[in-house]
């Protein structure tokens, strides 16, 4: 690990621009072992797929949103999406599975991540849970009741490792 110099704070006096070239080639020397730092870090690779999504549900429709896809930069995915159209209704406490992630994009240790989003239906926005398996699903929970669901609001910022 780079270790790097803090530059002493000028004062004014006599000695200002000595001071400030001295402060002037600690920040130079701080600049070059940055970049010969950041230089030999291994480049990260950035990829994007399409999440498959199950019977009934679909894209938004509107070209405006982005398509269910799953993004990876490195070793950290994410959930980018749109809307999701899918049944009218839903029960309290069920776990439905509204698509799977691309192979590759699976959380790491096969352990659950999950995240906060809604159902948007005909009297309002309804909170609930998403989460990502470690096995790829895509599931959500409601903690009511929902009729009248028109979509689904995925979560934003949904991260995990792979």
């Amino acid at each position: 690990m780079t270790t790097l110099e803090t530059p002493p704070t000028p004062s004014y006096g006599p000695d200002t621009f000595r001071d400030l070239a001295e402060m002037a080639r600690i920040l130079k020397a701080n600049d070059e072992a940055l970049d010969q730092t950041i230089g030999n870090k291994a480049s990260l690779t950035l990829s994007s797929a399409a999440i498959v999504l199950s019977a009934g549900y679909s894209a938004s429709g509107y070209s405006t949103y982005k398509s269910p896809t799953a993004v990876k930069v490195g070793a950290l995915a994410t959930l980018e999406s749109g809307p999701i159209a899918g049944p009218g209704a839903f029960s309290a406490g069920v776990y439905y599975t509204f698509g799977t992630l691309p192979s590759g994009f699976a959380p790491a240790g096969n352990l659950h991540r999950l995240g906060n989003g809604a159902v948007y239906t005909s009297t309002g926005i309804v909170p609930v849970q998403y989460r990502v398996n470690g096995s790829g699903a895509l599931q959500f929970v409601c903690p009511v009741a929902i009729s009248g669901a028109y979509y689904l609001i995925p979560p934003a910022g949904m991260n995990w490792t792979v």
